[in-house]
């Protein structure tokens, strides 16, 4: 996999990230990832598929990350449940692949998005459910760290036409 996705993916979640909780987290590594466990505690993944090919995008963020960004984003005082924190995240990888998708259209490349999965726990397995390498992202704030994976194909497989 190459840049083609790995910089909408970075793009966007600075993007959504500054915008939404007045936050620029900041690039560390990009690696292949080696196994499934997630490096957070709380995880939404999205697929993403259409004529280009298919892929996901997950994010993967630490307690303390994700109610730090929730504090940030909501108003001061909310109380903030488990329940809540979940859903935040799932919306934060609902907007980081709306921004990947939106930046891949640009380069005449579509997708459709799929509803978020969040998977909670630690530890955690993360499947992408396709075939190919997951490129790990991780950025650090001012309370820890948080990730972000993403894989694509590049095209679907056409199945045979019946004769």
């Amino acid at each position: 996999m190459d840049a083609t996705y790995i910089n909408p993916a970075l793009n966007a979640i600075i993007n959504v990230l500054s915008k939404m909780a007045q936050l620029t987290p900041e690039r560390n590594d990009v690696q292949v990832k080696a196994n499934q466990m997630a490096y957070g505690d709380v995880t939404s993944i999205i697929s993403m598929e259409g004529e280009s090919g298919k892929g996901s995008v997950a994010v993967s963020f630490p307690h303390n990350v994700i109610r730090f960004i929730a504090e940030r984003m909501l108003p001061p005082g909310m109380p903030l449940s488990e329940e809540m924190l979940q859903d935040l995240t799932g919306e934060l990888a609902n907007m980081l692949a709306g921004g990947m998708k939106g930046e891949l259209e640009s380069s005449g490349l579509k997708y459709n998005i799929s509803l978020p999965e969040i998977i909670t726990g630690t530890p955690h397995k993360l499947s992408h459910k396709i075939e190919s390498p997951v490129i790990l992202l991780s950025f650090n704030t001012d309370v820890g760290p948080f990730f972000v994976e993403v894989t694509f194909l590049d095209e679907i497989e056409n199945p045979p036409e019946s004769a």
